[in-house]
């Protein structure tokens, strides 16, 4: 099995690693990490998704969604029109996601998140090969952070 790990610190830093990949598919699986800082506003959501479409990338991990239950998670996988997977955090904070362009193919191997919306764990299966995919959000402690691992 093969990693790919995004994290985000407070130092606006974003991160992602990808370990013992073949160099060949590494070449072809393209993936983007950023900081929405909220989907609430129809207007806005409607721009980041028009823009991560129009972007030459298969799997985007996104941090900051504001998603504050499954039910505004539905909707907003239903506006993105591939698969996503989310973990849920307020309305106003936290929140990260694992969304994938219409027509990229995989299967999924399982799902794992936290409570808090700030880690999104998924395993996929790709031209046989698995990968996990992992989005985190580190929470910040006062004016440090540190690692949920």
């Amino acid at each position: 099995m093969f990693i790919l790990f995004s994290t985000f610190t407070f130092t606006l830093i974003s991160f992602i690693f990808i370990f013992m990949l073949p160099l060949e598919f590494t070449a072809r699986l393209k993936t983007c990490s950023l900081n929405v800082n909220g989907l609430q506003d129809e207007t806005k959501r409607r721009n980041i998704f028009n823009f991560l479409r129009n972007q030459d990338c298969d799997i985007f991990l996104l941090q900051e969604v504001h998603a504050a239950n499954l039910q505004e998670c539905a909707k907003w996988t239903s506006e993105w029109e591939g698969q996503a997977f989310w973990s849920c955090g307020t309305s106003r904070a936290r929140g990260v996601a694992i969304l994938f362009k219409k027509n990229f193919n995989f299967n999924i191997l399982y799902k794992n998140s936290d409570l808090e919306g700030r880690i999104l764990s998924l395993c996929i299966n790709i031209e046989s090969t698995s990968i996990q995919l992992v989005r985190s959000e580190e929470r910040r402690v006062g004016k440090e952070c540190r690692s949920r691992w």
